[in-house]
């Protein structure tokens, strides 16, 4: 629908989540009101955060906030808030591998999923930073553990 009938040449969807580029905000504002009309018509709505943004403000879209520098680069981080809250995830799994109430397989594969997520994006720090935080988790469970037998 948006492309052939809005004629919008930018945009991005992924299921449910969608944005669209064009550098005039009224032609936006229209676009939004056919979009809302055609939602409405399917029983569905748009939710509260969908609003209009000049592009300088970067994307945030599907856990990542992409940004263009003055180059025209685009840039693609882990939102600030997926970083927390896997930083706190990680910690909770590790205190249920130490109790043993999960196994370090199941942390492993949490892990690996955030991470191969966070590969997407221009994210090398941080996955090494997240890795070193990681593995002092696990080993300090791993060693309180040994301790405990």
């Amino acid at each position: 629908m948006i492309k052939e009938k809005l004629g919008i040449k930018f945009y991005g969807r992924y299921m449910d989540d969608f944005y669209l580029i064009h550098e005039d905000k009224e032609y936006l504002r229209y676009c939004w009101k056919e979009i809302e009309r055609h939602v409405n018509e399917l029983g569905l709505s748009l939710n509260a955060k969908t609003n209009i943004y000049p592009l300088k403000n970067g994307i945030d879209f599907l856990g990542f906030h992409s940004y263009l520098t003055e180059s025209g680069a685009v840039i693609r981080k882990v939102r600030r808030r997926s970083k927390n809250n896997m930083k706190r995830k990680l910690k909770k799994l590790a205190a249920l591998h130490a109790a043993g109430r999960i196994d370090g397989k199941t942390v492993e594969q949490s892990y690996q999923s955030w991470r191969g997520h966070a590969e997407k994006g221009n994210s090398y720090h941080l996955i090494r930073r997240t890795d070193h935080y990681y593995n002092s988790l696990m080993k300090s469970k791993e060693a309180a553990q040994c301790q405990k037998h």
